[in-house]
C-alpha cells in the first residue's frame, strides 16, 4: 500500500501539468448564412463587427478563403479597430508570410497578398 502513494501521486502531478500545458483551441469553421445577390449574382453574409457593433454585410469570395468588406460602408467607424501586428498569433492563423510597414507608421502590419479571381491581379490589404 505505501508503494502505490508515490505513484498516485506522481500520476496526479503529472494530470495537473499536462492540463495546463496544453494549446489553445481554436474553431476550425464557423457557419454564416449565406444568400446570392440577385442583381450581381454575388454571395453575400452578414456579421455584426467593431465597438459598438455594427451589421456588415460582407462578401464571400469562393475562389478563396476570404471574406471582402466594402471600406466604404457606413458604420465602419470601429473604437477597437487596429491591424494586426507581424508574428502575431493572429497572423500566424491568417497563414500570412509577408509584413508591411505602412506609411507613416513603425511597426510592420500582417499583410495578405490574395489575387483579384476576376481580374487575376494582386491585392495588398492589411489584415485587421
Amino acid at each position: 500500500m505505501a508503494s502505490s502513494v508515490p505513484l498516485l501521486f506522481s500520476s496526479f502531478i503529472f494530470l495537473i501539468t499536462s492540463t495546463f500545458a496544453q494549446t489553445p483551441d481554436f474553431p476550425l469553421s464557423v457557419f454564416l448564412q449565406v444568400t446570392k445577390d440577385v442583381s450581381t449574382h454575388q454571395y453575400l453574409t452578414h456579421l455584426n463587427m467593431g465597438t459598438p457593433p455594427v451589421p456588415l454585410k460582407l462578401l464571400v469570395d469562393l475562389g478563396a478563403p476570404f471574406l471582402w468588406i466594402n471600406c466604404d460602408q457606413s458604420g465602419l467607424g470601429s473604437s477597437s479597430h487596429h491591424p494586426i501586428k507581424c508574428c502575431s498569433l493572429q497572423c500566424s492563423i491568417a497563414k500570412v508570410n509577408c509584413c508591411a510597414t505602412p506609411a507613416g507608421h513603425d511597426t510592420k502590419n500582417c499583410l495578405l497578398d490574395p489575387e483579384n479571381t476576376i481580374t487575376s491581379k494582386p491585392l495588398n490589404r492589411i489584415v485587421s
